[in-house]
């Protein structure tokens, strides 16, 4: 039944492209729900260009482009996979997010070694956080104490609010939180914790395709940037 679905689902792809050319687009779920909006607006701009997006884990989506469910992929990471190749679409930066009335909320910021005395919450699995970890603190990464994980950043940040703990999350996914007072960054002192975000193809891709054109168009996209005031925090209004 799973290939007999796959056939059908490939089958109708196959007649939209060729009478419509629309693309089908595949992003993990954080990279769906807060950075693709804006990016599918523009495709539609750019020579009419229909896209449709699909959201789903990361190894869903690379399995959903190796089946040619989806033409493109945009992932948190990338294994290298044979007949594929991965180009970098932009760096998202990660940071440190904790509730308003936390004992770093005021201090604005921490040193490394803090880190370790917190339980931190963990968001959706497979997205590369634990790697990025690894290369920022070494072997030291496996000391950091994740109490659980929630299986989403939307669970990630009630989970924060409601004074669980704290968390790692890509800063575009927490930019009302912080502008509304909710949640507040903490910087980590000597840290810069950065996320490569992969545009995924075929190696193969002809000139002019509609594959080739939509990647072109959003490698070459310039993100605007939202620009957001963090809101007094509650002492601070008090004061």
């Amino acid at each position: 039944m799973p290939f007999a679905k796959s056939l059908l689902t490939v089958s109708a792809r196959a007649f939209d492209r060729l009478h419509m050319e629309q693309i089908q687009l595949g992003a993990s779920s954080n990279i769906g729900i807060y950075l693709m909006p804006e990016h599918l607006k523009r495709l539609h701009g750019a020579k009419g260009r229909s896209a449709n997006l699909v959201i789903a884990s990361n190894l869903e989506i690379l399995e959903k482009l190796q089946r040619k469910e989806v033409d493109l992929a945009f992932m948190e990471w990338w294994d290298g996979r044979n007949g594929y190749e991965a180009s970098l679409w932009r760096t998202e930066k990660l940071i440190l997010i904790v509730s308003p009335d936390h004992r770093w909320a005021s201090k604005g910021s921490i040193d490394s070694s803090e880190l370790f005395t917190e339980s931190l919450i963990g968001g959706e699995r497979g997205t590369g956080t634990g790697t990025i970890l690894r290369r920022a603190f070494g072997q030291k990464a496996d000391q950091l104490s994740i109490s659980h994980t929630t299986g989403s950043t939307e669970g990630v940040k009630r989970a924060v609010r409601a004074r669980l703990g704290v968390s790692l999350v890509m800063k575009s996914t927490v930019l009302d939180e912080l502008a509304s007072g909710q949640l507040c960054e903490v910087s980590i002192k000597g840290v810069d914790l950065e996320k490569p975000i992969w545009a995924v193809h075929p190696v193969k891709m002809e000139d002019g395709s509609p594959e080739a054109e939509t990647l072109s168009i959003l490698l070459n996209a310039k993100t605007v940037p939202v620009l957001c005031q963090q809101a007094a925090r509650p002492a601070e209004a008090a004061n």
